[in-house]
């Protein structure tokens, strides 16, 4: 529960979209972002059908998890999802941000404070071919380093790696990806 409040995500009962309201009727979480003074918000509801599971609101510029970083550091992990935000943090107290999807890129003067601020940054995206491509991308046009959750284990992310390998294995696998 602390690291939800740490990361502003909240639990709703609906949100509005202009002036109309959506009461969801189901589980649903806001993950409330800050930038530049203005809040924007990601809404979350994990049993709504596919095409209302996410509303969003957030710019590409918007990294979730960026307010949370700390001045300086010695890893920084760019991923894909505040989920994976969350559980690199809640499990390894390593900070991470998160682009808005793997399809975004990040301006290089953002890319250029991450790389001033952390001594190392790399990339965990999913071990999809989307996740693979951006991370190559990555790779080419700001010269980041990408690790992968091994295919062996069949699940594309790190929070998901912790609910089938359980939250030991998934902090030792990490671990040694980030060596």
């Amino acid at each position: 529960m602390a690291t939800l409040i740490y990361f502003n995500v909240i639990p709703i009962s609906g949100y509005f979209i202009d002036e109309a309201y959506i009461e969801t009727n189901d589980i649903a979480y806001a993950y409330l972002e800050y930038k530049d003074g203005e809040l924007t918000y990601k809404i979350y509801r994990p049993t709504a059908d596919k095409s209302k599971k996410w509303r969003n609101n957030n710019p590409y510029g918007v990294h979730a998890g960026y307010r949370q970083l700390p001045s300086t550091g010695e890893l920084l992990i760019i991923t894909k999802s505040l989920k994976d935000v969350m559980a690199i943090y809640e499990n390894l107290h390593i900070p991470a941000i998160a682009v808005q999807s793997e399809t975004c890129f990040i301006k290089d003067t953002v890319i250029e404070e991450y790389k001033f601020r952390f001594k190392k940054v790399l990339t965990l995206f999913d071990n999809d071919r989307q996740g693979v491509e951006q991370a190559e991308s990555y790779k080419i046009l700001y010269d980041i380093e990408p690790i992968f959750i091994p295919l062996s284990y069949s699940v594309k992310d790190f929070s998901d790696l912790i609910k089938l390998a359980g939250r030991d294995n998934a902090i030792m696998t990490l671990k040694i990806l980030i060596e």
